[in-house]
């Protein structure tokens, strides 16, 4: 009925044009007026409905006031009737002369021979659209369309119930609660533009396949974080998410910025705000599909048609008709190369330019493999939905759906080996680079044996291993570095990163590790190794505080703290070391604690108040043990007489030893009112001396590099203690590693300066008064800022 339809509708306007093209004969001597002189019907089909019909007409209008003998119909198709009608009519012989379709569409109807190749033709300016946008429909020499306009996603939010959002993802969690919700659709291609933000991509510059280095195994953690955080509704019914918007019981809404002029509809100009999507940890930004409206020919239409409708585009994608979509609030920007977006156009349209400038163009050749990506269908959908669900582990789910795709379409993989990460010595020239470490026992060995493959595998390399204690190898470096020598690398935790960065005596790798390589961290772990932005050190593993539970004495951990007054007893007590580092879990989920050390001021203190007064009414409860000694706490989870405790890797050697590996797990820390436990995450890795020439250097970032990879982290990871801190490396063979990998995903980032390292030995203290005495905690509290600002000579005034 439809087709019939279409027919008639043809016809008609047909024979109505008729007179009126006989009439259009104005006489004049330029181009244009040669295009005016133009007769005949131009046959149009979009899928484009409401606002955008309308102004898609308004358009058209246009160009039949300039080209009086041209009589142009319009016929708005359903998308998802599109491409069968098409073809049925193309396969008739029939059929429109142009189409205005999405380049996925353009892509399935020039893969089914429906299209023209404009390839030959010299008439077409290609340098009039934006490189991107024409990729989507250009295939080496073939080109299948013309770009019209473009949209991506973007953040909405009500002004009435929100201010505008934060840039980080981090602190867009920390904004949302049950009075400013977000309407999250997960659905892989809805949700996408958070892989990019943990510095995922599909595929690189080359072509290989990359989705699998860790960006997108992060962001799938990061969904299944928001899917238990009050606040977000997450679901992929993209109509209830924008009516929950819509009726104000959402505050954000990241959707497509082709909704924008239904939404101003719904909710008025003022109240809707329209900004860029949040960015990720380390800065890199959210990167949504940019999606292209193109121009293509039907394969049908005669020579004479296809330059008819070949003026029609030309003008829809002039730079005069190409600066009006920046004019109109249709949630679609111009794929002119030309158009300038001045400051004082709308504020959505100059957010939806700055957030198209990091969308990702899907191309032409990429196209497939994004088809099948995100096909709904697909064994890959199945698998991120498994994923989302906690069926299937992130990075398994995700190391699967990478090797059905490399697979199917026959792609290279990048790869970590010592043959792509050596650098390459001149004139057979010879390094000994020298090492520092504190590792002992199994680890110390792994690292042997890790140095050695390294050796063996980079010619004129020698690695030299040097084991020095904590605290004696941060006094020697300090002093040999000084003095113009010292080690090339140490291999340490981030207590020292931040303090050697101040005082100059580390390098700057910031610009010697490209940034695709740090997104196969977990989230936190990069950001550890930073100070003020730059990053001085290369993850290789993380320590970080977790709940131990002794499986004899209890079926399960504690799952919050509130369960402490019914399930610890005399019979299963709670070994809780209570230092400043080891109570530090507890100061988010009261409220939270901030140490601002550039500025010297303890700007959050409600979570040290409320978690001290917590722990100073809790050690009159039986069973429970609260001790500023770690190692007494360790004793009586150790000897099976507690069956909670709170303690890091370094803790699992002895367990084993004594208790015996089968008797515990790890699990998360206890939650507070406030949320999760987050405990610091400390992060080892490796970092350069800052008298290291740039050979050595680049020999060192070699050697972080290939720490973490497979074979290298499979050597610690036998050693049973060492917690990887690479999202792809699978711990499903070691429960209590994995256990302290996960807990790190919800740990706290915290810049241990020489100003923090006061704030602890001074928190030390107030842990130690508080717990021995009955001080009110908020008087104890009180006196401890004074006394760091004192110690830091923080003035009134900063106070």
């Amino acid at each position: 009925m439809k087709i019939k339809t279409l027919i008639v509708t043809f016809i008609i306007t047909l024979l109505v044009s008729l007179p009126l093209t006989a009439c259009g004969s104005e006489t004049e001597s330029n181009a244009t007026a040669t295009a005016r002189q133009s007769k005949g019907t131009i046959l149009l089909w979009h899928d484009w409905t409401g606002a955008e019909s309308a102004y898609l007409n308004s358009l058209l209008d246009r160009y039949r006031q300039l080209h009086p003998g041209v009589n142009v119909i319009s016929v708005a198709v359903p998308g998802d009737e599109l491409v069968a009608t098409f073809r049925e009519r193309t396969e008739a012989g029939l059929g429109p002369d142009v189409l205005l379709v999405d380049a996925g569409l353009a892509y399935e109807l020039a893969q089914a021979d429906l299209l023209k190749d404009l390839g030959e033709r010299d008439d077409i300016d290609r340098s009039r659209y934006l490189g991107a946008a024409l990729n989507t429909v250009r295939d080496d020499d073939r080109l299948y369309g013309l770009p019209f306009s473009l949209h991506t996603q973007v953040l909405y939010y009500n002004t009435e119930l929100a201010p505008p959002p934060p840039l980080t993802l981090d602190a867009w969690l920390s904004d949302i609660s049950n009075t400013r919700k977000v309407a999250f659709n997960s659905g892989l291609t809805e949700a996408f533009w958070g892989v990019p933000a943990f510095g995922g991509r599909v595929l690189n510059d080359q072509g290989q396949w990359v989705l699998d280095r860790g960006g997108f195994v992060n962001w799938i953690d990061f969904i299944k974080t928001i899917q238990a955080t009050p606040g977000f509704i997450v679901d992929t019914d993209p109509a209830r998410l924008q009516t929950l918007f819509e009726n104000g019981e959402a505050a954000y809404y990241p959707a497509d910025s082709r909704a924008l002029p239904q939404l101003q509809a719904a909710l008025g100009e003022e109240q809707l705000g329209v900004a860029a999507l949040p960015g990720g940890p380390s800065g890199e930004p959210a990167g949504p599909i940019l999606k292209t409206d193109v121009f293509v020919f039907s394969w049908v239409a005669g020579q004479e048609e296809t330059n008819l409708a070949m003026t029609l585009v030309e003008f829809m994608t002039n730079l005069e008709q190409q600066s009006r979509l920046i004019v109109e609030p249709m949630g679609r920007l111009p794929a002119h190369a030309q158009v300038r977006y001045g400051q004082n156009l709308a504020p959505a349209i100059l957010e939806l330019a700055r957030q198209s400038r990091t969308a990702l163009p899907i191309s032409f050749t990429q196209r497939p493999v994004w088809n099948e990506l995100t096909r709904d269908t697909s064994d890959v959908n199945e698998l991120y939905r498994l994923a989302l669900a906690g069926i299937e582990p992130s990075n398994q789910a995700v190391q699967e759906i990478s090797s059905q795709i490399i697979q199917e379409f026959d792609l290279d993989r990048v790869e970590s080996n010592l043959d792509t990460l050596c650098p390459t010595l001149e004139n057979d020239e010879t390094r000994v680079v020298t090492l520092w470490h504190d590792l002992q026992n199994e680890e110390a060995e792994a690292l042997a044996d890790i140095s050695q493959n390294f050796t063996d595998g980079c010619p004129g390399v020698t690695l030299e291993l040097t084991y020095y204690a904590f605290e004696e190898l941060n006094q020697r470096f300090r002093q040999t570095v000084q003095q113009g020598g010292g080690p090339d690398i140490i291999l340490e935790t981030t207590r020292l990163t931040t303090q050697l960065a101040e005082d100059g005596l580390i390098r700057d790798l910031t610009g010697l590790v490209e940034p695709a390589f740090l997104q196969q961290y977990i989230p936190g772990a990069e950001e550890a190794m930073r100070y003020h932005g730059r990053l001085y050190g290369l993850p290789e593993s993380v320590e970080v505080l977790a709940q131990f539970y002794n499986t004899d004495l209890v079926d399960d951990p504690l799952l919050n703290l509130t369960e402490t007054s019914v399930r610890v007893s005399s019979d299963q007590q709670f070994a809780l070391p209570a230092t400043f580092f080891y109570g530090y879990w507890g100061f988010e989920p009261f409220g939270g604690f901030e140490f601002d050390s550039d500025a010297k001021l303890i700007v959050n203190d409600q979570g040290l108040v409320a978690w001290l007064t917590w722990l100073q009414n809790a050690q009159n409860q039986q069973g429970v043990q609260i001790t500023t000694s770690p190692a007494e706490a360790q004793t009586l989870f150790a000897e099976g007489e507690a069956a909670y405790f709170v303690s890091g890797p370094w803790a699992l050697s002895r367990l084993r030893r004594e208790l015996g590996e089968d008797r515990f797990r790890v699990a998360p820390l206890p939650a507070g009112p406030e949320g999760p436990g987050r405990p610091i995450l400390q992060v080892r890795g490796v970092m350069v001396n800052a008298n290291s020439d740039d050979v050595t250097t680049a020999i060192a970032v070699a050697f972080g590099k290939y720490l973490v990879t497979p074979e290298s982290q499979t050597t610690f990871l036998e050693t049973g203690s060492h917690v990887s801190a690479v999202v792809n490396i699978d711990l499903s063979d070691y429960p209590l590693i994995n256990g302290f990998r996960e807990q790190a995903k919800q740990a706290i980032v915290v810049a241990e300066t020489s100003r923090f390292a006061t704030v602890e030995q001074l928190g030390n203290q107030l842990f130690d008064t508080v717990l021995s005495t009955d001080i009110a905690p908020v008087e104890a509290v009180g006196a401890f800022k004074e006394a760091v600002y004192q110690a830091l000579g923080t003035s009134d005034e900063e106070d």
